[in-house]
């Protein structure tokens, strides 16, 4: 009985040895990574990172920071340029062994090897302030997986690149900090494009009828130019009709097609194209039996538009056809 008894003490001693061995490697084992996440194709991730926190959506605006940020909470044309388009935003953590220069530098060398021209590139005081902090507010706070950076007293070595692309440019931001025994690397990609306008219903009667009564005009994004064309597009069809059925219930209503265009090309040449845009629905309601005198086809050009012309979201905004009550 005795020995039975101090065989089961010493297993038990054993156990207690285990178990705190046991919890230590959990303690150390690498946390998985987030599901769905994934290194950008373009940037890449240095050796030995692991993914902390992952975030991508398909249309985002931003402003990417290409100079010194002197004021808190202030980024204006001298320090920044806006973007929009798909956002991926990732934050590593890599063993502190490695320091946040030799982090950066290797991101900057493999970027410049794809092409990429580096817009700015900051530590502590060039930065903008004693030790870059308004930079670092303005790059996180507030921004995608802001709490996934831990704060720091001494901030971190931030790049800023481009790549010009006939498709779109590619913007990258790059933040490097020190944080106790690890550092943390976060990556921001821009991939300018314009916003998936097709996904804007078409307008029926009785929307046009309440837009017209509210606010005496109604901006369509149904009705579809090739680039530099004046010929209405077949898949504008839906809208056409809407148009012409809103017309047809309320016969003692004139109308202005008010054609409108972004600001690139030479404001001229954006007018008359505009005018000839209007005409082109002027022409198409009239085939569908709508009298051509309840109809005034008019180019607005660049004049008016509803959004900034400063990013592709902006401009597919303002390319439109409008009908306005005469």
């Amino acid at each position: 009985m005795v020995g039975l008894t101090w065989m089961l003490v010493r297993l038990l001693f054993a156990l207690s040895l285990l178990i705190p061995m046991s919890l230590a490697a959990q303690a150390q084992a690498p946390r998985p990574e987030p599901q769905g996440s994934g290194d950008h194709p373009l940037v890449g991730r240095y050796e030995g990172s692991r993914i902390h926190a992952y975030q991508q959506v398909a249309f985002e605006e931003a402003r990417v920071i290409t100079g010194p940020v002197t004021k808190r909470n202030v980024l204006g044309d001298q320090n920044a340029v806006p973007a929009s388009g798909r956002q991926t935003t990732i934050v590593y953590r890599v063993p502190g062994d490695r320091s946040s220069l030799e982090i950066l530098r290797n991101f900057q060398q493999t970027l410049a090897g794809r092409g990429f021209e580096q817009l700015f590139e900051c530590y502590r005081e060039t930065c903008g302030d004693r030790i870059g902090s308004f930079l670092r507010e303005a790059l996180i706070a507030g921004r995608p997986l802001a709490m996934a950076m831990t704060a720091s007293s001494d901030t971190g070595r931030y790049s800023a690149l481009r790549l010009k692309r006939a498709e779109g440019d590619v913007l990258v931001s790059i933040y490097v900090q020190q944080v106790t025994n690890i550092i943390q690397t976060r990556v921001e990609v821009i991939e300018v494009r314009g916003m998936e306008a097709d996904r804007i219903r078409v307008l029926g009667a009785s929307e046009l009828k309440s837009a017209l009564d509210a606010t005496g005009k109604v901006a369509l994004y149904g009705i579809y130019f090739d680039v530099d064309k004046a010929e209405v597009k077949p898949d504008s069809k839906p809208q056409l009709d809407a148009i012409v059925a809103f017309l047809v219930a309320n016969p003692g209503l004139n109308v202005v097609v008010s054609g409108h265009t972004d600001n690139q090309g030479a404001f001229d040449y954006n007018v008359g194209l505009s005018q000839r845009r209007a005409q082109a629905v002027a022409r198409a309601l009239a085939s569908a039996g709508v009298a051509p005198a309840r109809v005034t086809a008019f180019g607005a050009g660049m004049s008016s538009p509803v959004a900034p012309n400063e990013t592709p979201e902006g401009q597919a905004r303002n390319r439109r056809v409008e009908i306005v009550r005469r």
